[in-house]
């Protein structure tokens, strides 16, 4: 066994559910595979891999550690660190594990990236790839994939956050609860035609995807309260290119 006759196995694509969601430093949410699923990888693929750690150094407010994965022979060194302390804005400590045991693990996966083991979860991928992800996880039912992908992207073009959505204050006693399951009408689907073709570039196919995406089977039975957030998700070009290529590949 040499390593150019494993390296495919090793860069498979992780099962979905494997993939769980991140914070990236600049804002926005992306995806990972934990240590303990590259791990199996590798007793899988290669059995007589092995690891080495360098010694734990601290620098500033990080721990920092190296790691070196020999697989059939070949080495590769990466560094990984950890924040001493992580603290939420309400002072709660936040962290899980040792500052050396979350450098080590950070250090195990930058290491294993260097074999290419989910390197197509990197922030740097090209975008072709990314897209791929995101039909890869909705295929395999994950919808959220292209909400962060959406988000990513609205963030790189220095737009602001989407605002998160806030539930309306409680209603007086006695009142019935509004009605959120109401249908759109007529001309707001037709708005929203108008804001998939002419902002998002949407085609007939890929708006029918978008819409099936979104859980619903025509935008006739789009719902009040799902409206803004679809609309949202029309606009954009990015998004609009995934499903106009899904909606081709069918």
């Amino acid at each position: 066994m040499n390593l150019s006759e494993i390296l495919p196995q090793l860069k498979a694509w992780f099962p979905a559910a494997d993939h769980k969601e991140r914070d990236l430093p600049g804002g926005g949410r992306w995806y990972y595979v934990p240590w303990q699923s590259i791990r199996a990888r590798l007793d899988e693929v290669c059995p007589d891999w092995q690891v080495s750690y360098g010694e734990p150094i601290y620098l500033d407010k990080y721990c920092v550690i190296s790691c070196t994965i020999t697989i059939c022979g070949v080495s590769r060194q990466a560094i990984g660190n950890a924040p001493i302390e992580l603290i939420s804005s309400k002072g709660k400590d936040m962290s899980r594990g040792t500052p050396i045991e979350r450098a080590i693990a950070d250090a195990f996966k930058n290491a294993a990236e260097a074999f290419g083991i989910a390197a197509y979860l990197d922030e740097q991928v090209d975008d072709k790839t990314k897209a791929d992800f995101v039909r890869y996880m909705q295929k395999h039912g994950n919808g959220k994939a292209v909400v962060n992908y959406q988000e990513n992207q609205r963030l790189e073009r220095g737009e602001p956050p989407t605002p998160k959505r806030v539930d309306p204050p409680s209603r007086p006693f006695g009142q019935p609860a509004p009605s959120t399951k109401s249908v759109i009408t007529e001309s707001q689907r037709k708005r929203l035609w108008a804001i998939a073709t002419n902002n998002g570039g949407y085609t007939e196919a890929g708006f029918k995807r978008l819409i099936e995406g979104c859980g619903f089977a025509s935008s006739r039975s789009i719902t009040v309260d799902k409206y803004s957030e679809i609309c949202l998700r029309a606009s954009d070009p990015g998004t609009a290119a995934i499903y106009n290529q899904e909606s081709q590949a069918s």
